[in-house]
């Protein structure tokens, strides 16, 4: 096995909400966990300029500024609550863009459900905006399959092996069984 630098986890500021870049040891293939677009008061990665872009996006933007181009494989949405998700379309969106590949998108498979039943529901400013936002990260995710061959996973029970690194970097997804994940999803519907 070849000598790698260390595996980097990039926590990004993003107020209340979740926005995790996975570098692997080899920099230039990265995993995106969630992603939150910034608070209002929260300035973009790179600073001035980039405040309404999540701070996702202008970290892949600033990073194909430097260097050649990295590839994502993998973007994870681990559980369909706005503060993890408001921002994802646009990320992945410009990715496409900027030409990078994404080659799996992980997903709780409830999201989809949520988004046809926030769809439904949509009566308030506050659900449309839910709606509107996991409508468009769909949407997006469809053009990553069809068009550029982007792999879909769902996370609905215990998987092992899903992703091994050149570097030695092995990712286990956890996640409950389907019959918790549906409890879980009804009682949040309520």
């Amino acid at each position: 096995m070849a000598d790698y630098p260390p595996l980097r986890v990039h926590v990004l500021d993003v107020g209340h909400g979740d926005s995790i870049i996975v570098e692997f040891p080899d920099r230039q293939t990265f995993g995106i966990v969630d992603c939150h677009r910034c608070a209002e008061t929260q300035p973009g990665y790179m600073g001035i300029g980039d405040e309404h872009e999540p701070k996702a996006l202008s970290f892949f933007r600033r990073f194909r500024k430097q260097r050649t181009r990295p590839v994502v494989q993998f973007a994870c949405l681990t559980h369909p609550h706005a503060d993890h998700y408001r921002g994802f379309a646009q990320v992945l969106s410009g990715l496409l863009d900027l030409n990078i590949e994404v080659k799996e998108f992980w997903d709780f498979m409830a999201s989809r459900r949520k988004a046809e039943v926030l769809k439904a529901l949509a009566s308030t400013h506050e659900q449309h905006a839910d709606a509107s936002d996991l409508e468009e990260l769909y949407h997006v995710v469809e053009r990553l399959r069809d068009h550029r061959g982007c792999k879909e996973r769902f996370l609905i029970q215990p998987q092992t092996d899903w992703h091994v690194h050149p570097s030695g970097v092995r990712i286990d997804c956890l996640a409950p069984d389907t019959q918790t994940a549906s409890e879980y999803m009804n009682y949040q519907m309520l």
